[in-house]
């Protein structure tokens, strides 16, 4: 092995290891590999807030009753206060027998649990707290999260793939100007992407609580991420 090969060939192993490029078949010859990974955080526009409603009841006509009529309610009040219906999801009603088995005859049935959950977005991150508000008055009994979100997300999407990209050439490039190497063709890339905004979690938000948590309503911002691993061989 020649110098050059054996530089070519500590450099490849070297990059391997910083950017974890187990995901790609490298190449037999001379070889450089790297990574390009870029970030943006965007102030929030909408919200998406998950509520759940969970009963038990004598029967399941008993709890579907109560259910859909608290559902129903929660959209009633949301329509007063100016949200559309196309902006409301509700899932479809699920019922389950519950047992008491702390005594020995197998289980004596308490009653059925139903449960429903509902997601709202929001388009005016300022009235949270009326949301809310609507969702207590309609007896649900579970905010459950509040996930912060952009309408036009694909425009951050491409803007931070377009960073990642030109990061992983930069790269690429100093490194090879750095050893005194070729950058020859792209031999192989693995793309991920990744969005992630922090939710907020409520976890069974009491009535009397409801002033005190809607002081807490702080957006997260959300977080556009990108990560491309390349290999480009290396004349």
């Amino acid at each position: 092995m020649n110098n050059w090969s054996r530089l070519c060939a500590g450099l490849s192993l070297c990059i391997c290891m910083g950017a974890g490029a187990a995901e790609l078949q490298a190449p037999a010859g001379p070889h450089l590999i790297t990574n390009g990974v870029a970030e943006i955080r965007v102030e929030p526009d909408m919200a998406t807030l998950s509520f759940a409603v969970s009963l038990r009841e004598a029967s399941t006509v008993k709890v579907r009753e109560s259910v859909d009529s608290r559902v129903a309610s929660l959209v009633s009040q949301l329509e007063k206060i100016g949200l559309q219906k196309a902006d409301i999801d509700a899932s479809n009603l699920h019922i389950a027998p519950e047992y008491d088995y702390r005594n020995q005859d197998g289980g004596k049935l308490l009653g059925y649990r139903g449960m429903r959950e509902v997601n709202v977005r929001l388009y005016q991150l300022e009235r949270i707290s009326l949301v809310v508000d609507a969702a207590l008055a309609a007896g649900i009994n579970t905010v459950s999260q509040i996930q912060y979100g952009v309408k036009d997300d694909s425009r951050y999407r491409l803007q931070v793939r377009e960073l990642a990209i030109a990061d992983s050439q930069q790269k690429a490039s100093d490194l090879a100007k750095a050893y005194a190497a070729k950058l020859g063709s792209l031999y192989a890339l693995s793309y991920r992407n990744d969005q992630r905004s922090a939710p907020i979690y409520l976890q069974k938000m009491a009535t009397n609580a409801a002033a005190d948590a809607q002081a807490s309503y702080l957006p997260e911002p959300v977080v556009f991420r990108d990560d491309i691993e390349v290999i480009y061989n290396l004349d």
